[in-house]
């Protein structure tokens, strides 16, 4: 697999809620957990638009914490330490996970949901590379959402072993 783009310089990590969506100018305001500052992120043609459905962000919340219990048979184990990756096969690629989310559009998110962005800025703003929906419960789990911070930019999986 060849690149289409290589993208350098510093990237902006948000994760937070949306208190507005302006799909007729390709933006929306997330409001920032970190710094509780709004920010305004533009979206272009090329901004990955993804959605985890509930089941699959819960589930990677508590893996991430450790807390997650895997199926039979696919590497479970309860609790601290074995669980950790548990349900992904022992081998969690973070970055397959992710691009195998649905793709959705800029009009699907509403007001009150949870994202997590990966961005550039630059003179002109904020500009979303990757922008994730669903992740609610990976922001309710402090753990999970921190080891995901760099999820689009990285070329393997978080660190998650404790």
């Amino acid at each position: 697999m060849t690149a289409e783009e290589v993208v350098s310089g510093s990237f902006r990590n948000l994760s937070g809620l949306i208190p507005s969506v302006d799909a007729a100018n390709s933006s929306l305001v997330v409001k920032d957990l970190a710094t509780k500052k709004q920010v305004t992120v533009h979206i272009v043609p090329d901004t990955q638009l993804r959605r985890l459905d509930e089941q699959m962000a819960t589930r990677l919340a508590a893996v991430l914490n450790g807390t997650g219990n895997g199926p039979a048979g696919r590497g479970g184990g309860g609790g601290q330490g074995g669980g950790q990756r548990a349900g992904f096969g022992g081998g969690f690629d973070a970055q397959m996970l992710f691009s195998r989310a649905p793709v959705i559009k800029l009009a699907d998110l509403k007001k009150g949901e949870a994202v997590m962005v990966v961005a550039t800025e630059d003179g002109s703003g904020t500009t979303a590379i990757t922008l994730l929906a669903g992740v609610e419960p990976l922001l309710e789990a402090p753990a999970a959402s921190q080891n995901l911070l760099n999820w689009s930019l990285s070329s393997g999986a978080p660190d998650v072993a404790q």
